[in-house]
């Protein structure tokens, strides 16, 4: 919205009035405190910038640089702006690409911790006293701590292995 705001030649504030209006809550309590301090006598990258600290998102953050930079070495704050919603794009898409190619080591993770257990109760279900053969064992009980400290290991390891920071 602000791109096309000032594609059209509207100042920063105008193209930030817009926004407040027709954007959902929460955006536009924020970008209506932006607007009001615009107003007030606050530069717009002092605005943004404050708005950069209430709001801790890399868009953000992004879009306060951007507005500093322009205020400071000018140029055209609508391509400016512009390339750096492609930027935004383009990282969320990368997002949404890592998530799929992560989807089956998370399932692999649930499976192969759920699993062992689940066999349990299956076997348990299926043929009552199936383990009170092996129960009276003495390591039995040691044996199952074990099984189930190395499920926990198991599902942390996974977990580790597909969480990738992009």
């Amino acid at each position: 919205l602000v791109v096309r705001s000032l594609k059209i030649e509207h100042p920063l504030a105008t193209s930030l009035q817009t926004i407040a209006r027709e954007m959902p809550a929460p955006t536009n309590g924020e970008i209506e405190d932006v607007t009001r301090q615009i107003t007030y006598g606050k530069t717009p990258a002092e605005a943004i910038g404050a708005l950069a600290l209430r709001m801790p998102s890399p868009d953000v953050r992004f879009f306060s640089v951007a507005v500093q930079i322009h205020q400071e070495a000018g140029g055209n704050l609508g391509e400016i702006l512009a390339g750096l919603s492609k930027i935004i794009r383009s990282r969320f898409q990368l997002f949404r690409k890592v998530k799929a190619l992560t989807a089956e080591g998370r399932f692999s993770a649930f499976f192969l911790s759920g699993f062992p257990i689940g066999m349990i109760f299956a076997m348990n279900g299926l043929q009552p006293g199936y383990y009170e053969k092996v129960a009276d064992y003495p390591l039995f009980p040691h044996l199952v701590a074990l099984t189930f400290f190395l499920l926990i290991v198991n599902f942390i390891a996974m977990r580790m292995i597909t969480k990738l920071e992009v």
